[in-house]
């Protein structure tokens, strides 16, 4: 994905349940299939890409604010 993803995590999880959920629709085919779960996992790579980004962010915010109250 691009440096910056202009999605939010909760667009991204919901492509990527719909991509998961087209894996036991009627719509599944094998020809189709590798592209799919290509595409999920990128899209679950960019999640926990921007899970983690945000996890560091809270915890630097974290160590500021107990560092200032002391």
């Amino acid at each position: 994905m691009s440096a910056k993803s202009s999605k939010t995590i909760a667009e991204m999880r919901s492509e990527l349940g719909e991509l998961l959920a087209w894996f036991e629709s009627d719509e599944f085919t094998v020809e189709q299939a590798v592209e799919k779960f290509t595409e999920a996992e990128k899209l679950a790579a960019a999640i926990e890409h921007e899970l983690t980004a945000a996890k560091n962010t809270i915890t630097e915010l974290k160590q500021r604010f107990d560092g200032t109250g002391e």
